[in-house]
């Protein structure tokens, strides 16, 4: 898991997470509310408020919207926050797990905690591994990272047809690297799985409708509503998520494979990879 190993295990997210936003629009977060309390996380919903125009964006970017609603919520505090999205469905013992970075060394480091079809760069001095990732299901930040996503919300809404359907989650954490000097991390394995039902915007502009998590930490909270009340119809979306997974890393795309050819940390990057994998690995 890297060099990191037990100063990680020191720091777990409860003891650093000061509250929790839960982004949503109508969703009933019952059971994510009850699910971060039993891990000592105490959370607020974020339900808009969305202007009168606003309200007629594509709902790819009302969910932009929200989550700036709750970046602003997230400026108020000093330490470090978490923001998850609705449909998020955390593991059990969700809030001792590892912090996916040193928030002591990495203060302006944004830090995914569910990654969607992860990249991984590179890996820090003390074993974490940062890169790219797309969704914003579920990630931590702190005053530095904030400030930056409210930069990066102002600039999307200075574009022509601000509320046209866009992609803005797939490029903002090459936004906030690039621009704003905002480093991404991402987990050794998924906190939690992507647990909706898929946009259907995504289908109309081709785009695949489904994200779920490769590897996850434990077994999850609940069952995810995906799985319409279903264990099988839950055990064949996980396998389809994990099998994807090892998917990406023989085909290339997790490790990228022309700039990991060049990277001299590429072989630390392919242990790191397949040790996600291989040991202890819960699907």
């Amino acid at each position: 898991m890297g060099k990191h190993g037990n100063r990680a295990n020191e720091i777990v997210l409860n003891k650093i997470i000061e509250h929790v936003y839960i982004v949503a629009h109508n969703e009933d977060v019952s059971n994510l509310q009850q699910a971060l309390a039993d891990e000592g996380l105490a959370s607020t919903i974020v339900r808009g408020p969305y202007t009168e125009e606003q309200k007629e964006y594509s709902l790819q970017v009302r969910c932009l919207v929200n989550h700036k609603n709750a970046w602003e919520r997230a400026a108020a505090h000093e330490g470090f926050v978490m923001v998850v999205e609705a449909d998020f469905v955390p593991v059990k013992g969700f809030g001792l797990l590892p912090m996916p970075f040193d928030p002591s060394l990495c203060p302006n480091a944004f830090g995914f905690l569910y990654a969607g079809g992860p990249v991984f760069y590179h890996i820090d001095e003390l074993g974490f591994p940062y890169g790219h990732a797309c969704t914003t299901v579920a990630y931590m930040i702190g005053p530095q990272a904030v400030a930056a996503l409210l930069q990066f919300f102002d600039e999307e809404m200075s574009r022509e047809d601000p509320g046209r359907y866009s992609l803005w989650d797939v490029y903002l954490s090459v936004k906030l690297r690039w621009d704003k000097g905002i480093r991404c991390y991402l987990p050794f394995r998924q906190y939690g799985e992507h647990g909706g039902i898929a946009n259907s915007e995504h289908g109309i502009n081709n785009i695949r409708t489904w994200h779920q998590a490769d590897i996850l930490y434990g077994p999850l909270s609940f069952l995810p509503a995906y799985a319409r009340g279903s264990i099988v119809r839950y055990k064949f979306i996980r396998l389809r998520g994990y099998a994807r997974g090892w998917y990406r890393l023989l085909a290339g795309k997790l490790l990228e494979t022309p700039s990991w050819k060049k990277n001299p940390q590429r072989w630390e990057l392919l242990r790191y990879a397949l040790s996600r994998f291989i040991f202890r690995a819960h699907p």
